[in-house]
């Protein structure tokens, strides 16, 4: 799909970036925090089988793995105390994995850090049952909870993996399933995540994300589907969430499906759909939950909703790229985000529209690109407080929101084939 010219000059164009990255990463490795050592980590275990003085390279990680570690010591707080696949156990263990494939370095930690999580995972289950009536979404999301888990045991080659992910997908179901007078999937006012959520939903809340939502759900009951997990209730479920939850309350504006990126309970009853999310992330956005569609589609397939996901992500693909209303350049909320999910689609769907707006993301990635930059990019936010609306502009080697992300999304348009994107749910 992509031409020999746009190849060449985007592959010079992302060396010259990693260069920079790699400057970047070994010269300021004391002021790593435990996030900066793990997510460049990744970024290194992908590139690894193209780096020049593989030795250096292979010191520095040691030494970033030694800094998580030591980090991590009598924190209750660390990594290692979660198990979540972002800032959590499962999180270290993918990493982990993927290094040990690149290098072959790290069989016995592996081995190690695998143990660990998979004994966590029964008291876990237990945990979440015993918090369904009480629910948040971090017990199921795919930041913290049990969707994101799930991903990491789907591919991981522990011989009890699979077991474990049984039981949390039976978690899932269970929860989607379940009758009641609130929907299955509904969150308590006092249990949102913020006190702003808990004065914009005063009666609760339906999450309807990628990241915190029911599209994350479905797209890990589908992926896991997909990956031979089939246990009572999962057909029903996704049927629920597929047309229940996300078809239903669907707006389309010029062929464009828009969702509320939550919705009260009171407006979730009576099908009142508004504060739609129209920034085109990852976490929220409707790319996102196209591409958990997209996936729901390929396992029960049906040719008409093909068509609307296919014709909605080539509309998007064709407004101007203003109009994602993107300030940042990274993973969660900015166009690295855009980037790498319409890149997995366009594997799929290959059209020559969404193929040329991933080369216009990526020209516009470039021009975010700056040395003045420590890792060459920055993450642009702009948040709500007492003085008003404020900038808050962060550098570091984060995944979501750092150089390390924005880089990955660029190498997987050049690469074709890379692991991280697991870690979104896309794949």
């Amino acid at each position: 799909m992509i031409g020999t010219k746009e190849f060449m000059e985007n592959e010079k164009n992302l060396k010259s970036i990693i260069e920079f990255y790699l400057n970047g990463v070994e010269k300021y490795l004391a002021y790593d925090t435990v996030s900066d050592s793990l997510h460049s980590i990744l970024l290194l275990a992908e590139l690894y089988n193209n780096l020049e003085n593989t030795k250096k390279w292979d010191k520095i990680i040691y030494l970033k793995w030694n800094n998580i570690q030591e980090k991590s010591k009598g924190n209750g707080n660390s990594f290692f105390a979660r198990i979540g696949f972002f800032n959590g156990l499962a999180e270290i263990c993918f990493i982990a994995d993927i290094l040990n494939s690149s290098t072959g370095n790290y069989q016995k930690l592996v081995y190690k850090l695998r143990t660990a999580f998979i004994n966590t995972i029964p008291s876990y289950v237990h945990m979440l049952y015993e918090h369904m009536k009480e629910m948040k979404c971090p017990d199921y999301d795919c930041i913290n909870g049990a969707s994101g888990v799930i991903r990491y045991l789907l591919d991981c080659p522990h011989d009890q993996a699979k077991d474990m992910a049984k039981l949390l997908v039976q978690y899932l179901v269970d929860v989607t399933n379940r009758k009641g007078e609130y929907p299955a999937w509904y969150i308590k006012n006092y249990n949102l995540p913020s006190e702003e959520d808990r004065i914009l939903y005063a009666s609760g809340a339906i999450n309807f994300s990628l990241s915190h939502g029911v599209s994350g759900i479905l797209a890990i009951l589908i992926i896991a589907l997909q990956k031979g997990i089939c246990v009572s209730g999962q057909k029903n479920a996704i049927e629920i969430l597929a047309h229940k939850y996300i078809l239903e309350y669907k707006v389309v504006e010029n062929n464009i499906p828009y969702w509320p990126g939550m919705l009260s309970y009171e407006k979730f009853k009576k099908r009142e759909i508004d504060d739609l999310s129209r920034r085109m992330s990852w976490c929220y956005g409707s790319i996102g939950i196209l591409r958990s569609l997209q996936l729901y589609e390929q396992a029960f397939p049906d040719y008409r909703l093909k068509r609307e996901i296919e014709d909605a992500v080539i509309s998007l693909s064709k407004i101007p790229c203003e109009e994602y209303l993107f300030d940042s350049p990274t993973i969660c909320h900015g166009y690295a985000g855009m980037l790498v999910v319409l890149n997995v689609i366009n594997q799929e769907v290959k059209s020559d529209v969404i193929q040329k707006r991933v080369l216009e993301l990526v020209d516009i990635l470039n021009n975010f690109f700056s040395e003045k930059n420590r890792f060459g990019f920055r993450n642009i936010d702009f948040v709500s407080s007492k003085e008003g609306i404020l900038k808050n502009v962060t550098e570091d080697l984060s995944f979501l929101t750092g150089s390390t992300g924005v880089i990955l999304s660029m190498l997987s348009v050049v690469r074709g084939e890379t692991t991280f994107e697991k870690h979104l749910l896309i794949k």
